[in-house]
């Protein structure tokens, strides 16, 4: 992300690069202080993950304020971070985008049991988000960080 972030400025876009999922500070919290008080003290996986595994009753009970929660914080993130910037005429360089998003509710929906449907408020407004957006190029990569 760095290296085309760089790269297009050299070419004179206005570029930044922004995470969308990482630190969604309202459902991470609720994650850290959770798998903290019912969780072992795993330091080698995610809160989530601890809590999805070692406690999935709790976390299929509080499945729908965790999602709420997150989606606040993906709300304020995208604002700052990808609608405003673009809005200013940047190029915005998203890591893990909407559609990765999507993905993991539904994925940790059927852990929890809880599946998700197509049409559920959680997917349709990160799609309207999404839409806010007008033209999105969406290239997926994988490669190694060298690469």
């Amino acid at each position: 992300m760095k290296l085309l972030c760089s790269k297009l400025k050299q070419k004179g876009l206005k570029t930044r690069v922004s995470f969308l999922k990482t630190c969604r500070l309202f459902a991470f919290i609720l994650e850290i202080s959770l798998a903290r008080i019912v969780a072992s003290k795993r330091k080698d996986v995610f809160p989530i993950r601890a809590l999805v595994e070692e406690r999935p009753i709790l976390f299929r009970r509080i499945f729908r304020l965790w999602l709420g929660l997150d989606l606040i914080s993906i709300t304020l993130k995208f604002l700052v971070g990808v609608y405003i910037p673009l809005k200013l005429g940047y190029t915005i360089l998203i890591e893990e985008y909407i559609p990765a998003i999507i993905s993991d509710y539904i994925y940790l929906s059927r852990i929890v049991n809880r599946p998700l449907k197509v049409n559920s408020f959680a997917i349709n407004y990160l799609l309207r988000l999404m839409k806010l957006c007008n033209h999105t190029q969406m290239i997926f990569l994988d490669a190694g960080n060298d690469e």
